[in-house]
């Protein structure tokens, strides 16, 4: 079975062409390609995904004989049904599919980039708790100290909450490759067909 998909991976950016023949997965930019990939080499995979400021990134990491190959893309959050982000997902499920069975996905950062956001947690953790806790020892006044309470019981909080998501001593959770395959395609409508 082949599968051919283009989408634009970004808002500005030109169309990516994918071909998934069997387990070969191409891309091409403007007629030239890119990259070839064999799925059934490769040794790892990690899906990532991060929502900011009303952005969608979404990115499939796969670790061939040749080093790591990405198949991602920036979305608008308030377009589901947009063509581009449908084709990425669809993509996304296919290339799943067609990894070796015994394949599981890693879901979150991988690398240098775990690292990161494992830092940035730190720091929001540090400042958050440092601010309250000099505020303290300084002597402010109490009804100043409540008034930042909040803010930064939060930020630190949230410094926490990214510190241990992304903790690089702990292994990525995994999915079975088809699971993410399934998980990721599209649901079939009343009469049977992909929706």
């Amino acid at each position: 079975m082949v599968t051919e998909l283009s989408f634009r991976p970004g808002p500005l950016a030109a169309p990516l062409d994918y071909r998934l023949a069997g387990t070969r997965l191409s891309c091409s930019k403007g007629g030239t390609r890119q990259w070839n990939l064999d799925l059934s080499q490769v040794g790892d995979a990690v899906l990532v995904e991060h929502r900011a400021r009303r952005m969608l990134s979404r990115r499939l990491d796969l670790k061939g004989p040749e080093g790591w190959r990405s198949v991602a893309a920036n979305f608008p959050m308030d377009e589901p049904a947009d063509p581009d982000r449908v084709a990425h997902r669809r993509l996304i499920a296919a290339v799943a599919a067609a990894l070796p069975a015994e394949l599981s996905v890693g879901i979150g950062e991988r690398g240098i980039w775990r690292h990161a956001w494992f830092g940035i947690g730190i720091l929001a953790l540090a400042i958050g708790a440092g601010i309250l806790l000099a505020a303290i020892l300084t002597g402010a006044e109490s009804d100043r100290i409540l008034v930042a309470l909040v803010p930064l019981l939060f930020m630190a909080g949230f410094g926490y909450v990214v510190m241990m998501a992304n903790a690089p001593w702990r292994p990525l959770p995994r999915l079975p490759a088809r699971e993410l395959a399934q998980a990721l395609s599209p649901p079939e409508t009343d009469d049977g067909e992909p929706g």
